[in-house]
């Protein structure tokens, strides 16, 4: 047998043998990446990238969003006198980073919900603030008014990786707890949130606390 004919059917052998040994294939053709620790290709979505980094910049915009919402609350609930609200809300965003995990957003989204049921029967009570009180309410209710501006922002990250998680691979799911958390809860946070921020806008007006601008716009 010629030489010109030796070598193409050797590299058919080959290939025939890469394919039928997965595992072989995978270490030869990138597989390394994920025994050395780096994301395997199950951790790739079809059309969306790395399904895992998707899920980590999410959690990283929508943390950032809920710390606004519970600092603007404190704040507002201090002006309202509710001491002891004021102290949980803010201990909660000090708590939340950017790594949290599932059970510590469900966490912060409770909080944020008995907030605004506080802050809400406190509204309806009509307190009459002094000057120093109404001065913190506006700086809590623009505080409010910049994280709805991140919720809504966060729309196209959010749809993104709800596309990506529908065909991630059923070993990936285990790791994307959190993600899957806010693919569930972020549209009822998002319009809760657009709720209380009317509401939290009408109490100042009562007030004849000046709204700013950015608060207005966020409705």
């Amino acid at each position: 047998m010629s030489q010109r004919i030796v070598r193409p059917v050797l590299m058919a052998v080959t290939l025939s043998a890469a394919l039928m040994t997965p595992w072989h294939a995978s270490a030869q053709l990138g597989g390394l990446g994920g025994l050395m620790g780096g994301k395997s290709s199950s951790e790739k979505a079809p059309a969306g990238g790395d399904v895992v980094a998707q899920q980590d910049q999410l959690v990283k915009e929508y943390v950032a969003a809920d710390r606004g919402v519970l600092r603007g609350q404190a704040k507002m609930a201090e002006a309202l006198g509710l001491k002891q609200r004021a102290a949980t809300l803010a201990a909660t965003a000090d708590a939340l980073t950017s790594g949290s995990t599932q059970d510590n957003l469900s966490e912060a989204d409770k909080v944020v919900s008995e907030g605004n049921a506080e802050l809400a029967a406190r509204m309806k009570e009509n307190p009459e603030l002094d000057a120093s009180a109404k001065a913190l309410y506006k700086e809590g209710l623009l505080d409010t008014a910049k994280a709805v501006r991140a919720y809504a922002g966060l729309k196209s990250r959010f749809d993104a990786f709800k596309t990506a998680l529908s065909s991630a691979s059923p070993m990936v799911l285990p790791k994307l707890g959190a993600g899957s958390y806010i693919v569930r809860s972020f549209p009822g946070n998002a319009k809760n949130l657009g709720s209380s921020m009317s509401m939290a806008v009408d109490f100042a007006r009562s007030q004849r606390i000046e709204v700013p601008k950015d608060a207005t716009s966020a409705i």
